[in-house]
């Protein structure tokens, strides 16, 4: 199959276009009658190959969970109803070899699989059997075009999502070209084989490249919503943005936590600069759809204001406290709760009927462990 790219210009006119239309609710308007309290653990039993350390996560319908193994490279897929698991096994070799996994958009009879250094697309049935493979136009970083500006990166709280036969993907590592702003996203259309870029990054961050860090700060989330849109976070605005992936158009909505926040870029210099800088501030870090309850969870880690300079501060970023904005259906915030203290690996993150669920450390390795935090609405 021919590549195609899609002309530099012609991708700046897309970004130029990108509609900006303020969505406000005074600070003074907001309502606080939603909370979360937390429930009883959800513990998912694993076997004796399958470790509760997972680099991909994606939740398919109300009670299904899938993870990768890494350690006996398959995908599990739990039940989380009956806790049955059954597996994809993925071949390393041969016909069917799939060396290393990045991510993946789970279906129940065909599972797209990414793999990040060949940047390839393959496509598996339920046994692991490869029926289709495509490979995506390469990502170049320094003074390249712009449709080659971005990476992709895609994790559980910025799925890898296929919409309308175009494979979605969360980027990183952009670099500005001729003064054009580089998107966020990598939009790869597998009928005309053709990578785009989108969603710039907002006013807020000048140049995402200038001291924003490649992960901290420029990692968006995001999560599908209705008619095909996502609706994206970006950690260091104030704003959550509706962006639809078919026209390039999107629509900032505010959605700030009750304290100033005052997010700026790294003012430090040193080995540990950037985990300085992230533990010292705000960092909005994901966002849900609770469709059961037609409420939006925005996450975001408050700044850590007593730790140990000569600690590890890597290991320290784990323990920043956590809060969840709660947002209504017309994304007007309803409330807002800090989670209780303790380890979160807030990355893997899901809503389901039973509540949001936050993975954390589990004490026995017989388990992958999440804690469960139901809403609360007061009338």
């Amino acid at each position: 199959m021919t590549k195609r790219i899609i002309n530099g210009a012609a991708v700046a006119a897309l970004a130029v276009a990108v509609c900006m239309v303020s969505c406000t609710q005074p600070k003074s308007q907001r309502q606080n009658i939603a909370s979360l309290v937390e429930a009883e653990p959800c513990m998912v039993p694993l076997d004796s190959v399958t470790t509760q350390i997972t680099r991909y996560m994606q939740l398919y319908d109300d009670s299904t969970l899938t993870f990768y193994n890494q350690g006996n490279h398959d995908i599990c897929v739990v039940n989380l109803n009956t806790m049955s698991t059954r597996k994809i096994p993925l071949s390393k070799q041969g016909p069917n070899g799939i060396p290393w996994l990045d991510s993946y958009c789970y279906l129940p009879d065909t599972t797209w699989v990414f793999v990040a250094l060949t940047r390839e697309i393959i496509a598996i049935d339920r046994q692991g059997n490869v029926l289709t493979k495509m490979t995506m136009l390469r990502e170049q970083s320094n003074g390249a075009p712009f449709e080659y500006a971005v990476s992709p990166y895609p994790r559980t709280t910025a799925p890898y999502l296929i919409l309308d036969k175009k494979h979605i993907f969360a980027g990183y590592d952009g670099r500005s070209f001729e003064g054009q702003p580089f998107g966020s996203l990598l939009i790869y259309d597998e009928d005309a084989n053709e990578c785009i870029t989108g969603n710039p990054y907002p006013e807020v961050y000048g140049d995402p490249g200038d001291k924003w860090g490649v992960f901290d700060y420029r990692a968006i989330s995001y999560t599908p919503i209705f008619e095909n849109k996502l609706l994206i976070n970006y950690p260091a605005s104030d704003s959550l943005y509706l962006y639809d992936p078919k026209t390039q158009l999107r629509e900032p909505i505010y959605a700030a936590w009750s304290s100033e926040t005052n997010i700026h870029k790294n003012p430090y210099s040193g080995s540990d600069a950037w985990a300085r800088n992230y533990l010292e501030q705000y960092a909005y870090i994901a966002v849900l759809y609770d469709k059961y309850n037609k409420v939006y969870y925005r996450m975001l880690r408050l700044p850590l204001e007593d730790y140990d300079a000569n600690m590890d501060l890597k290991d320290a970023v784990n323990y920043k406290p956590i809060a969840v904005i709660v947002l209504d259906e017309d994304f007007r915030i309803i409330g807002e709760t800090v989670l209780p203290e303790g380890l979160y690996f807030p990355a893997f993150c899901f809503v389901t009927p039973a509540g949001l669920f936050v993975n954390t450390e589990s004490d026995d390795d017989d388990f992958m462990k999440f804690r469960v935090f139901k809403l609360k609405i007061d009338r």
